[in-house]
């Protein structure tokens, strides 16, 4: 994510996630509870983060190009869900009886961001 308004940008701890299908449809994930809170971030203009996104035990067909979708309090953003490590990336079935769940672990980096 990048800020690329002229003023600082607050992220919320915890942006609702989820993952679209080629058609728009969301794909069926729970959302995993974290057991730790993600603290809020002030982006100033022009700094990046990566939010760290774990996807886990998928155990229907593979879906294809998958887009990622954030809602945040002041609206919603996506995009491209395809990076490292296995572009067009899907888990592995771990447990069929289980659901996919979906999890924000943290910031991949928060350096240059102010406290918030």
């Amino acid at each position: 994510m990048t800020n690329t308004g002229t003023n600082p940008c607050l992220m919320p701890g915890h942006p609702t996630v989820a993952l679209i299908d080629h058609r728009g449809h969301s794909l069926r994930i729970t959302a995993a509870t974290s057991t730790s809170k993600l603290p809020p971030i002030t982006l100033r203009p022009s700094v990046s983060t990566d939010l760290v996104i774990i996807w886990s035990n998928w155990c229907a067909k593979a879906p294809g190009d998958l887009q990622v979708k954030l809602t945040l309090p002041g609206g919603a953003v996506a995009g491209p869900f395809d990076g490292p490590p296995n572009y067009n990336y899907v888990p592995p079935c771990l447990s069929p009886s289980q659901p996919s769940t979906l999890a924000i672990s943290g910031y991949s980096s928060t350096k240059g961001l102010p406290a918030s």
